[in-house]
């Protein structure tokens, strides 16, 4: 049987093939972008890392508009 030891990344640590970009919408406002290459060797971490951060904005403003991160 053959073992394989891979470093662990820190919890939450953004992969170096995600791309952020910071943009202003035409309201002013700032807003990031996440991209993902479709080259990239880890594309299933990237996507999943891209999701977690978009179900996590989406909690944070259910939050501010409801009093609950469901939105209930």
């Amino acid at each position: 049987m053959k073992m394989e030891i891979i470093k662990a990344r820190k919890a939450g640590a953004r992969p170096k093939t995600v791309a952020v970009k910071t943009i202003i919408n035409d309201d002013g406002e700032k807003s990031r972008v996440y991209s993902v290459s479709s080259n990239s060797p880890n594309l299933g971490e990237d996507l999943l890392y891209v999701f977690k951060k978009g179900v996590q904005k989406a909690r944070e403003e259910n939050l501010r508009l409801f009093g609950s991160r469901s939105g209930k």
